[in-house]
């Protein structure tokens, strides 16, 4: 038997499950009264605002359909490179460091030697659903393909303009010590750079160098880097944008 035995039982459920319920002390807004925190309300513009809107975390839906994350609510999403797609090095030289074969997939190959910098260059476009004007951290994966421990000394170097920009004339270079934990077939994960986001906007795009400096005092792992992945981790804040050039 159901729970309700009565019409008016099951509207009062039915109007605070959706919270359409009286207008307070709100008069712009809809919400849920008495000692329920309000989760659902209408603002003054007509937008639907879900979630802990006086913290300033919350998922809004404005009055054309479009959805946007606030505060707590915006979600991050990788932004990885596909080193199928890059080159294995042959004709850039000698120092650019190899696209290998390794368990069951790809890698890049960063090795020992103090001659060279090993490096691989690649491009990142930010997708739509960056949140503009935020910083993004890049992130390395490395496959350990031995049981040796110690450090290597990766640096990137970045270039980054939004679309009708101006590149700089030299990148910015960000050096990190990675530790390699000595755990043969250990997938490690480091976060190696924080790029500065100010001023930038969705389909802008980064132009990208990775290397080892194997000869720096710091570098002191002995065997080859294997490098199985490199992400940027983008804070979004909507599922696309409002237009096809403009966020």
């Amino acid at each position: 038997m159901s729970r309700f035995t009565r019409d008016d039982d099951i509207n009062r459920e039915l109007r605070r499950l959706l919270a359409i319920t009286e207008v307070n002390a709100y008069p712009s807004r809809l919400y849920i009264p008495n000692s329920i925190t309000p989760r659902v309300i209408v603002d003054s513009s007509g937008n639907v605002l879900v979630g802990d809107y006086s913290g300033g975390n919350y998922s809004q839906f404005e009055t054309d359909g479009t959805l946007i994350f606030k505060g707590d609510a915006i979600v991050w999403e990788d932004q990885w490179i596909d080193w199928g797609q890059l080159s294995s090095g042959g004709w850039f030289g000698n120092e650019y460091a190899q696209l290998v074969k390794l368990a069951d997939g790809l890698a890049i190959e960063f090795e020992n030697n103090a001659s060279y910098y090993y490096k691989t260059r690649f491009n990142v476009q930010i997708n739509h659903r960056y949140v503009e004007g935020e910083d993004i951290e890049v992130h390395l994966h490395i496959y350990n393909n031995s049981n040796t421990s110690g450090d290597a000394v990766f640096k990137l170097t970045y270039n980054w303009a939004n679309m009708e920009g101006t590149y700089a004339s030299s990148g910015t270079t960000v050096t990190k010590t990675v530790s390699i934990d000595g755990v043969q077939r250990r997938h490690q994960y480091e976060t190696i750079a924080t790029l500065i986001g100010t001023g930038k906007k969705i389909s802008s795009i980064l132009m990208c160098q990775l290397e080892r400096d194997a000869g720096n005092a710091n570098d002191t792992f002995s065997e080859s880097v294997y490098v199985i992945g490199i992400d940027f981790h983008i804070p979004c804040n909507s599922v696309g944008s409002r237009t096809m050039m403009d966020k």
